[in-house]
């Protein structure tokens, strides 16, 4: 991996030199005047900057997976389409879709503690959306390091909705935080019998 990185700076380094120089070549034409060949050489130099520009996306992304290791897995969820004039809910189950929705800004902000709260007032009123609800806090346990309530939470997601992201999640926290190779085992199986 570091020879690979090694190389894509050489390149980019490579493009800055080549760019650098394709602009003194365009001071010394234009002060010969030969101004007909500047819009030509105006796109190569365009076209140089977004290669190089690639490049350096490359080059993060390398970093990144070389740097990172897996995290637990948030899911956007859609909550916007469900109407909370939706005649199919009742009273209760749109009080908890209101405190589940304002738990779920808070956590998108950081305000964990608050959406925690949040989210068990919404569990009071209704189960129908118990699962992602449990989803939720699953994630922001693991997010505090709790992982063993961030793994209730998950089991409890389970009893709602059989979901492959649940499988991944419980693997990663095996794996990363509590290195539990035998349960993370189990649960990548899962996850990969989804597929």
């Amino acid at each position: 991996m570091k020879y690979l990185v090694k190389i894509v700076l050489g390149l980019i380094v490579c493009l800055l030199f080549f760019y650098l120089g394709i602009n003194n070549q365009v001071s010394a034409r234009l002060s010969r005047g030969s101004k007909n060949r500047l819009p030509c050489l105006i796109r190569k130099s365009e076209k140089l900057q977004k290669e190089i520009l690639e490049l350096e996306k490359k080059l993060d992304s390398l970093l990144k997976k070389k740097r990172g290791r897996q995290e637990v897995y948030k899911k956007e969820k859609g909550l916007s389409i469900i109407n909370l004039e939706d005649s199919s809910l009742d009273v209760s189950q749109k009080r908890s879709l209101e405190l589940f929705q304002k738990g779920y800004d808070l956590a998108k902000q950081g305000d964990y503690l608050s959406a925690i709260d949040y989210f068990y007032d919404a569990l009071k009123y209704s189960s129908k959306f118990a699962g992602e609800i449990y989803y939720d806090l699953g994630y922001i346990y693991v997010k505090l390091g709790e992982y063993e309530k961030g793994i209730s939470c998950f089991h409890k997601a389970l009893n709602f909705k059989e979901d492959k992201d649940i499988y991944y999640n419980l693997a990663i926290i095996y794996t990363n935080y509590l290195k539990d190779f035998s349960k993370a085992e189990k649960f990548y199986k899962k996850y990969l019998s989804f597929r």
